[in-house]
């Protein structure tokens, strides 16, 4: 199995689309190891130290809707570049779970957002709905 790996320029603009300011996005990748490409820098996923994080990302200093929307925003950069079917098949199911999270944390402005961007992209993942696969 393969270590997902992103461009960071990519997480930071997906991050600083949603507001995030410079000092968040410091914070939020701290959990990625990174890599120097000729393409520029990229973020591995190091998954064990994104579980060690503080489930509601207090140890990383953000809200939990910013927790909340700093993954989701990860996962939509993931669902965007990769070609691998398995990464892409993860990236649609940790969207689909964090929508349901923002639910219940009662985040309804980025519960709105997820389930636009799921409609928008229905096309390309095959599936119209949050709600039902």
């Amino acid at each position: 199995m393969s270590t997902i790996t992103i461009y960071r320029k990519d997480l930071e603009y997906g991050l600083r689309s949603e507001g995030f300011t410079t000092r968040k996005i410091e914070q939020f990748t701290r959990v990625f190891n990174p890599v120097e490409s000729s393409q520029g820098l990229m973020l591995e996923l190091d998954s064990t130290r994104a579980m060690l994080v503080n489930v509601n990302g207090t140890e990383q200093a953000l809200s939990l809707e910013d927790f909340i929307k700093a993954w989701w925003v990860y996962w939509v950069v993931v669902f965007n570049q990769t070609t691998d079917a398995a990464s892409h098949h993860q990236a649609v199911g940790a969207i689909r779970a964090l929508f349901f999270v923002s639910a219940c944390v009662r985040s309804y402005n980025l519960n709105q957002t997820m389930k636009q961007w799921w409609q928008e992209c229905a096309p390309l993942h095959g599936s119209k709905s949050l709600e039902a696969i």
